[in-house]
């Protein structure tokens, strides 16, 4: 079924003009890509022949390949999927371009395979140096933390009855207490406890020059007695025999109290 164009009378199958409304819509929509629409365009000048110019039909198979990958912003190449932004589309589009220029780019081309290539290529180039990038920071990180704060990963578990001893080796609990008992010095040996620690009788105190038990009664007598000048024993004596006979020259003795007083005997008549 052949038609008649109303603008310019030349006649078309209507399969060609079916095909011309597919490749408008299809450029129409690439037009909507800012910023890539027209870059779009200039790339599809890469698939024409020499000697002959571009179908419709193929202008609308080229958008109906490429379009549903540029929105959807990403890529599947060799089983994976990456995510492409339309500048990255762009600037895969802008290096075919400039190829072309320099007459390193065989045309026409056949499929959008060079074109994503191109793209991956730069999204794993862009990935590598970012975790490059990422991993020097961290190492830097780990630089600048504190010598004590780096050492405080927690170390691995123990078998049991084993410990880090203050060398930092490992060694057993029982190895290193026996060590420890080796090197230290001895502790010093208790005093013995005093003969006089057990409780005093009644009526007995330690005399404080002795040291030893005396009568609390006989020890304040002696303490007078020293404080009135009298020598006086603390110890009970037993008396001696001498001690009630007269002196050999029959002089009269002293009484006991007139010694003790330290008072002269008084004067006789004579």
């Amino acid at each position: 079924m052949r038609l008649r164009c109303p603008c310019c009378g030349a006649e078309m199958s209507l399969d060609t003009l079916m095909a011309l409304d597919a490749a408008r819509d299809a450029v129409e929509r690439a037009l909507r890509l800012a910023p890539i629409g027209k870059p779009i365009l200039m790339y599809l000048g890469l698939f024409r022949p020499a000697k002959r110019s571009l179908t419709l039909e193929r202008v609308a198979k080229l958008l109906e390949d490429l379009l549903p990958m540029i929105e959807a912003a990403e890529i599947k190449w060799e089983g994976q999927v990456y995510a492409a932004p339309r500048e990255a589309w762009a600037g895969g589009i802008d290096t075919l371009v400039q190829m072309r220029a320099e007459g390193k780019l065989d045309l026409p081309l056949d499929n959008h395979n060079l074109l994503r290539s191109i793209i991956v290529r730069r999204i794993r180039q862009a990935n590598l140096k970012a975790e490059a990038q990422a991993e020097a920071q961290e190492e830097q990180r780990r630089q600048a933390l504190p010598r004590d704060r780096a050492q405080s990963a927690p170390a691995p578990a123990l078998p049991l009855g084993m410990m880090v001893d203050d060398r930092g080796q490992v060694v057993s609990v029982l190895e290193h207490h026996q060590r420890l008992r080796e090197t230290q010095p001895a502790p010093p040996a208790a005093p013995a406890p005093s003969p006089t620690s057990a409780p005093l009788p009644p009526g007995m105190m330690l005399d404080p020059d002795t040291g030893g038990p005396v009568q609390i009664g006989a020890y304040l007598a002696a303490t007078q007695a020293r404080l009135r000048g009298v020598s006086y024993s603390a110890s009970p004596s037993p008396p001696s025999a001498s001690s009630d006979s007269p002196p050999p020259d029959g002089s009269p003795t002293d009484e006991p109290g007139d010694a003790a007083a330290g008072e002269p005997p008084e004067p006789t008549g004579d």
